[in-house]
């Protein structure tokens, strides 16, 4: 059985691919903690993030039966962005599953 950290990850790595279908080659996301999601030249813009945090929160509930809601955290104002990198949402998605006491 997986640990709730790789599934996380294979949740976020589905959306990847899922967005990947949709994004032109130049601008396809890589499945790695380090990819930058924003504020890169191959980061989101603001519709295709919307899309992919959809796709993320669907792929947590079908991989981890978890219901986040990540849209409220898009705003997120201050040093530690949650949609930085793969990583760095793999990071608050866990923080928040923990938050909701699922585990």
């Amino acid at each position: 059985m997986m640990n709730t950290e790789s599934r996380i990850l294979e949740a976020i790595y589905k959306a990847i691919d899922q967005m990947n279908e949709r994004l032109p080659p130049g601008k396809q996301l890589v499945k790695s903690g380090d990819t930058a999601l924003i504020h890169a030249p191959t980061g989101l813009d603001s519709i295709e993030l919307v899309g992919f945090v959809v796709a993320v929160e669907d792929q947590l509930m079908e991989t981890l039966d978890a219901s986040i809601s990540l849209a409220d955290a898009i705003g997120h104002e201050g040093d530690h962005n949650p949609f930085e990198t793969v990583g760095t949402l793999a990071l608050f998605i866990g923080q928040e599953l923990e938050g909701e006491g699922h585990g």
